[in-house]
C-alpha cells in the first residue's frame, strides 16, 4: 500500500478477496482471505493505515454454499476503515459456474452503511438493471461481461438513463477489436501483443456471420498486418451477406 501510495498516482487500492484461481488461492490470497475472517480484518486494517487512497475490498459471498460470510466480511471491512466493498454472488466453490445470487449482495446492502457494488453475471443492460433493484447495491461491477465489448458500458448507461439502446453494428466492431490490437501492441510491443491479441480477438466478432471460421483464423494471426487483412476480408464478407439477406 505504501509502494502505490508513493510511487504511482492510483486513485484507490483495492484488495481482492474474491479470486478464485487455484494458484491463487494456494498462496492463501484471493478467495482464501475469506476463510480467515481474522486475517481478513488484519490485512484490511493494515492497508488502510498505510495509505491516505480510499481502500475497497472485492469479495465473493463464500468459501462454498456451507460457509457464506460475505456479511461478516462486509462488517469487518467496514470496522477497518475500508471505503467501499464489491461483492459477487458466487462462492469461491462455484467458481464461475451456476448462476451469481443477488440474495446475499443484497444481505450485504442491508447490513453496512458504506458503499456496497454488485458483480456477477451482467451480461445485458437488463441484468443491471435488475441487481440494482434486487439489492439496491450502490453501483456495479462489469467483469466478463465486457470481453470483446467494451461497448457494452455505453449500453448499460443508456438504458438505465433512457430506457433504451442500440447494438453497434459490425464495422464498430471489427474496428473496435484492431484499435485495441494496435494499443495492445504499442503497450506490449507487437510480438507479445499479438500474442496476447489471439486469445481475445475472437470475442469481438462472437455472434457475426461467419464467426467460427475467421475466429480461427485470429487465433493464430503473427503480426498486426496479418489481422488487419483478415479484418478487411471479413468486412467485405459481412457486407456482402447482408446485401443479399
Amino acid at each position: 500500500a505504501e509502494y502505490l501510495t508513493k510511487n504511482t498516482s492510483c486513485d484507490m487500492i483495492d484488495i481482492n478477496m474474491g479470486c478464485p484461481v487455484q494458484k491463487v488461492v494456494k498462496a492463501h490470497s484471493g478467495s482464501h482471505l475469506m476463510r480467515t475472517p481474522e486475517l481478513a480484518y488484519e490485512v484490511m486494517r493494515a492497508v488502510v493505515t498505510h495509505t491516505d487512497r480510499p481502500v475497497t475490498v472485492k469479495m465473493r459471498a463464500g468459501w462454498d454454499i456451507d460457509h457464506i460470510n460475505c456479511v461478516e466480511i462486509a462488517k469487518l471491512a467496514e470496522k477497518a476503515g475500508v471505503s467501499a466493498v464489491a461483492v459477487h454472488g458466487r462462492t469461491r466453490g462455484q467458481q464461475y459456474t451456476g448462476h451469481s445470487n443477488n440474495a446475499y449482495i443484497k444481505a450485504v446492502k442491508d447490513a453496512v452503511n458504506i458503499p456496497v457494488i454488485g458483480n456477477g453475471d451482467i451480461r445485458t443492460p437488463e441484468d443491471a438493471k435488475r441487481m440494482l433493484e434486487e439489492t439496491g447495491c450502490d453501483a456495479i461491477m462489469i467483469g466478463r461481461g465486457l470481453l470483446g465489448r467494451p461497448f457494452f458500458l455505453q449500453k448499460v448507461d443508456a438504458y438505465l438513463n433512457g430506457g433504451s439502446y442500440v447494438e453497434p453494428d459490425y464495422n464498430e466492431k471489427l474496428d473496435l477489436a484492431y484499435h485495441y490490437a494496435e494499443k495492445l501492441c504499442e503497450y506490449e510491443g507487437e510480438r507479445n501483443g499479438i500474442c496476447m491479441m489471439r486469445g481475445m480477438a475472437g470475442w469481438y466478432i462472437t455472434g457475426l456471420p461467419h464467426a467460427s471460421e475467421y475466429k480461427n483464423r485470429l487465433s493464430s494471426i503473427s503480426s498486426l498486418r496479418e489481422m488487419k487483412e483478415i479484418i478487411e476480408e471479413y468486412r467485405l464478407l459481412i457486407k456482402n451477406f447482408m446485401e443479399k439477406q
